[in-house]
């Protein structure tokens, strides 16, 4: 027997209350007493008490189909007006399946906070259900993501009522904020990315949410998406033995995955039909399954039997007002197609048939945006051939003309016929390729040679055309040659680095055989070699290949063509990196005079070099002022220019926001730090290497101004990025690291702090002294904090042994490396030293970073953890 709400019941009595509770929370409030009143009397007095508690909720926002503990307590007293840790309640802001969740602000005069506080609805005299709120509140303090609600603190009432303290997100659902604003088709996308990329971070972090909807979905009046509620999140792997312990389960009916109403084993996949139905929403202003007012059984039935139906089917006409269109057949013409399979992929009833993560449901979107192939589509020859043709025409034409005046070279007499024919040869060569490039879309049978599987991307027509390339030009090496230069160059923007290494030295092997050793031909490998050497760190390398390049263009006379004034330019960015400071300033001025002597026009190639001298001056460290004249002159050439926003411009931009966050600018740096990452995001792609090392410049500074929110969104969205590159710059992977060491001692975290750093020192980022010395003095402050004195010392001798030819004993990077050296000494019982060495210090006093482990003036020892 069993106790409920004072009166005694058998366990078939309290699974009629259950049924009955299911039933009735699902239906309308006007169908309630109808439903009532065909129950035992006894049984539905217990189901008013319960729905008494739901307080007006929705029904699509409730757990539905839940087998609820009959010892669990539905009460728990309101928080309004009480001090919990160090914030007051001020009123409700909503109730969920298992909590409600307060508005409550900061008291403890350390500053203004508004959060949110999330009790515990269902009490705690279930174990199972306390494990649960323990186990949100540790899963919660393990995800940080711009698009994910932080955790800030957690604990238990006097009157043991669990609660967490989370960030309060001022926002609407993503549903409502997306009608508010009449979001066309494309925002729409555009926002739901935002949410698959939260979730793809989630389920790389091992946790599942299980129960996304559109009131966990939030998005700010900025139209930033955050994910809340947690509450029933499931690490992957993890003991979950609730629906045996208390027979508990939690979730949307409409939202939830076929596995997940019949208690099978729940994985990231149930995320993704979530996701799936929230998108359907979104795109057509309805659900896939009517499930209100349903029973359960037939809420079963549903969701395991009954195929949704395309969105583009059950658009509504409210729906498609929102979006502008005038009629409901417009909108379902819009939807009909790549839309309808996309979504139709994430809903279906197999796991294993579903998307196979976030990221790849967002790969399809985005190549929908783009105009090119999705996955989710038939593997059609017809759809795939038009698609190809109608993104890439204008490419596919631009690349026959262009490819035909490359191979042809320059100096052609038109008179003469028989090089006429041969012109005529190659063009018919180049043509008949291009066309091989375009029928590999063909899948069919029918089809020869290397063929593109379903939704071929970019990288895949260039793979496969690089394929081709030797077979199909045999006959013409020169043409051959040239077309592994431009498929080199399109590797190279992709940043696959090491492939265009190789499509430029088959050419430059090609080159020594038609041409000779010592040919421009050979020269022009040599350079474009040596381009991407630089751009992926390997510095030596490209020392080696571009002073070779620079002698040739030397011998033919050609160094102030533009080829050569770019070896130039190139060769003195590689020295520089490598530390050869002098020599590397007297080239990138003889490309500046070079460039000024061909032209007197302004160009992009002529801003670029007057940013990269300013860069080599940089990396002196004694003069600053030459630095920020060259930079700014940078700046204002680039604006000049109409095609002047290129990634030159964004690390001038950088430099100068560098510049204003020093003089304490706050304002103006933030807005030309952001102006560079927009720059870096239309010149390189929001997943290039550069974006990512402008968004751990935003973080440092968001650090610099105690703005941990701010350097956690900026270092998460870098970190990820680098992480998902296959090839990238280890001077580029070494300043994000950095940055994401400082974020997490400024934090606390030491151990992740130690992590970082170590991976940034163990970057094979050459002998440059300033990025030698700068990543031995943060393994040595870490060391420091952590209190690894030994390790500490010799890190940070051999940072001023970096730091000294660089900066002198006045400069700020070597006095602050004395300073922590003097605190390590003080640590160790070397005190006598530790005052020799603060008074080198001493004599300026450092400006320290504005970091946890920076030492005040008077510390004799770091703080300890």
């Amino acid at each position: 027997m069993t106790t409920a709400g004072g009166v005694s019941m058998n366990s078939g009595q309290w699974r009629q209350i259950k049924d009955l509770f299911a039933i009735v929370s699902e239906a309308d409030t006007s169908d309630r007493p109808r439903i009532l009143g065909e129950a035992a009397p006894e049984i539905a007095a217990e189901v008013e008490r319960l729905l008494a508690h739901l307080d007006g909720h929705g029904p699509l926002d409730e757990p539905v189909l839940a087998s609820v503990s009959p010892s669990a307590s539905f009460f728990s007293p309101s928080l309004i007006g009480r001090i919990i840790g160090s914030y007051r309640v001020e009123r409700e802001i909503g109730r969920g399946g298992m909590g409600t969740v307060y508005l409550a602000s900061r008291v403890d005069g350390e500053f203004e906070q508004r959060v949110a506080i999330k009790t515990l609805r269902l009490g705690i005299s279930s174990p199972a259900i306390a494990q649960r709120f323990r186990q949100e509140r540790q899963i919660l303090a393990g995800l940080q993501h711009p698009h994910i609600a932080s955790l800030l603190d957690g604990g238990v009432t006097s009157d043991d009522v669990p609660y967490l303290v989370l960030e309060y997100i001022d926002g609407q659902p993503i549903d409502d904020y997306c009608a508010e604003h009449q979001l066309s088709l494309s925002a729409r996308i555009d926002l739901f990315r935002q949410v698959l990329d939260a979730v793809s971070y989630a389920h790389r972090q091992l946790v599942v949410h299980r129960d996304l909807k559109p009131n966990n979905i939030l998005v700010t009046k900025d139209g930033v998406v955050k994910l809340v509620d947690f509450g029933i999140a499931k690490l992957l792997g993890a003991a979950d033995g609730l629906a045996t312990a208390d027979g508990w389960q939690a979730f949307t009916a409409a939202y939830a995955a076929p596995e997940q109403v019949f208690g099978q084993q729940v994985s990231t996949a149930t995320d993704i039909y979530a996701l799936g139905v929230i998108l359907y929403l979104l795109l057509s202003g309805g659900v896939p399954y009517d499930v209100l007012g349903r029973a359960p059984g037939e809420v079963l039935d549903i969701i395991r039997d009954v195929q949704p139906p395309p969105p583009s089917t059950n658009v509504s006409t409210s729906a498609a007002v929102n979006r502008g269109f005038s009629r409901d057949e417009q909108l379902a013409k819009s939807l009909r197609g790549e839309l309808d399979a996309i979504v139709l992929m994430a809903l279906r009833k197999e796991p294993a048939r579903r998307y196979q993560s976030a990221t790849v449901f967002g790969d399809d979107l985005r190549a929908y945006l783009k105009g090119m192939p999705v996955s989710a589509r038939p593997d059609t020859f017809s759809y795939r051939i038009g698609k190809l043709v109608r993104r890439r025409w204008p490419i596919v034409i631009g690349a026959a003309v262009g490819l035909v005046a490359l191979l042809g070279g320059t100096g052609i007499a038109l008179w003469q016929a028989r090089a006429a024919r041969e012109e005529a040869r190659r063009a018919a060569i180049v043509s008949s390729f291009l066309q091989g490039m375009i029928s590999s879309a063909d899948v069919s049978g029918e089809a020869r040679g290397a063929r593109l599987g379903p939704g071929a991307s970019v990288e895949e027509f260039v793979d496969s055309a690089v394929v081709r390339l030797p077979t199909a030009l045999r006959g013409d090496p020169r043409g051959e040659m040239s077309l592994h230069i431009a498929f080199g160059k399109a590797y190279f923007t992709q940043e696959r680095f090491r492939d265009a290494v190789m499509q430029f030295d088959t050419a430059i092997a090609i080159g020594r055989r038609l041409d000779g050793e010592n040919s421009i031909s050979v020269a022009k490998g040599l350079l474009e070699s040596g381009r991407v050497e630089v751009a992926s760190g390997q510095m030596q390398r490209a020392e080696s290949l571009l002073t070779r390049a620079v002698t040739l263009y030397e011998q033919h006379d050609s160094i102030g063509a533009i080829d050569g004034i770019s070896a130039l330019s190139n060769l003195a960015t590689a020295k520089a990196f490598i530390g050869i400071i002098a020599p590397a300033e007297s080239l990138m001025r003889r490309a500046l005079a070079l460039e000024n002597a061909r032209s007197t026009r302004l160009s992009i190639a002529k801003a670029s070099i007057v940013s990269g001298l300013g860069g080599i001056i940089s990396l002196d460290g004694k003069r600053a002022r030459e630095t920020d004249s060259l930079w700014h002159r940078a700046v204002v050439m680039f604006d000049s220019l109409p095609n002047g926003n290129v990634s030159e411009k964004g690390l001038a931009l950088w430099y100068e926001a560098a510049k204003e966050m020093a003089n304490k600018h706050e304002a103006r740096a933030e807005s030309l730090g952001l102006a560079a990452l927009a720059i870096h995001k239309r010149a390189a792609g929001p997943r290039s290497q550069s974006y990512a090392n402008q968004l751990a410049n935003l973080a440092a500074n968001a650090l610099a101004k105690n703005d941990t929110i701010g350097a956690n969104a900026y270092i998460s969205q870098a970190l990820s990025i680098i992480v998902e590159r296959k090839e990238t710059n280890p001077l580029v992977k070494m300043r994000v690291e950095l940055i994401a060491e400082r974020y997490y001692l400024t934090i606390g975290n030491q151990e992740l702090a130690e992590r970082f750093v170590r991976q940034a020192f163990a970057e094979p980022v050459g002998t440059n002294p300033a990025y030698r010395g700068n990543a031995e003095f943060e393994v040595g402050a870490v060391m420091m904090v952590r209190h690894k004195y030994a390790e500490a010392e010799t890190h940070l001798r051999t940072a001023v042994d970096q730091f000294l030819p660089f900066y002198s004993n006045a400069g700020l990077q070597t006095k602050t490396a004395w300073w922590y050296l003097a605190i390590v000494m003080d640590s160790t019982g070397r005190k006598a030293v530790g005052d020799s060495l603060r008074t080198l210090a001493m004599e300026t006093e450092p400006a320290h970073p504005n970091r946890a482990d920076a030492p005040k003036k008077k510390e004799v020892k770091p703080r300890k953890s």
